[in-house]
């Protein structure tokens, strides 16, 4: 998590449970963001999850809450090929299922 040590205890808490959640080293974190203690960036090959708790702050002492984008980027480049999903206002609950939900979605098709 060095690469995370600025970052706000919402984000730190959220990436935490999603190493839980999910296989270790499932995901690459990327710094597109790194200046904003309230964002995370994490992918996998060409899908990537944006979370952001920078409009929740006021939130914190109650639970979590987080806005989030799952996009399909280009793997060399990195720019955004396909916006596929944005949420706001939305628990880590929610957002646990909704990444559950965004890696298998194409994994479904090629069965």
């Amino acid at each position: 998590m060095e690469d995370l040590q600025n970052k706000d205890i919402s984000i730190l808490t959220i990436w935490s449970t999603i190493v839980k959640e999910f296989e270790n080293n499932i995901f690459t974190l990327v710094n597109f963001w790194d200046d904003d203690n309230y964002s995370l960036g994490f992918k996998k090959g060409k899908k990537l999850i944006y979370v952001s708790t920078w409009h929740f702050q006021e939130y914190l002492n109650e639970k979590i809450m987080c806005y989030c984008e799952f996009t399909i980027i280009d793997e060399i480049t990195f720019d955004t090929e396909k916006v596929i999903k944005e949420m706001d206002c939305i628990s880590l609950n929610t957002l646990i299922i909704e990444i559950h939900s965004f890696l298998i979605k194409d994994d479904m098709k090629n069965m």
